[in-house]
């Protein structure tokens, strides 16, 4: 069992109470995402390029540009976050495997959500990978 859930037996709960320990640790970490976004936006809004010399303003952009990229990986991982609670709130199948319906409560104890099963999941992604445009130059 993962550290993230240190203590929890999943094998020993009702499917009502891993919902709730779920909900919670994802709630957790939407918090956790929102303060990190805001302190990104406040270090993005205190950056100034003005009054800076031609080295300063260079290195103003590029922490401009790392604080941007920051942002977006916050603003996803909020979006990702808020499908999962909203799903596990609203979805009466929730722990189960969108694929073949196999329970996924075994794959929760890691703290990564996701709705297929390992197979599933395989599946879907060679499936994914053979019809995806191919990059090779002509």
């Amino acid at each position: 069992m993962s550290d993230i859930f240190a203590g929890v037996n999943f094998e020993k709960l009702t499917r009502k109470e891993i919902r709730e320990v779920l909900l919670q640790y994802y709630k957790d970490r939407l918090e956790e995402h929102r303060k990190d976004l805001e302190q990104e936006r406040r270090e993005f809004r205190n950056v100034s390029i003005h009054n800076s010399d031609v080295t300063d303003q260079g290195t103003c952009l590029e922490t401009l540009e790392i604080l941007t990229r920051r942002m977006s990986l916050h603003s996803d991982r909020i979006q990702r976050i808020k499908s999962v609670i909203a799903r596990i709130e609203t979805d009466p199948h929730w722990y189960e495997c969108k694929g073949c319906g196999e329970s996924l409560i075994k794959r929760f104890e890691t703290g990564r959500y996701t709705t297929r099963c390992v197979a599933c999941q395989e599946k879907q992604e060679r499936t994914s990978l053979q019809f995806a445009p191919s990059t090779a130059y002509v």
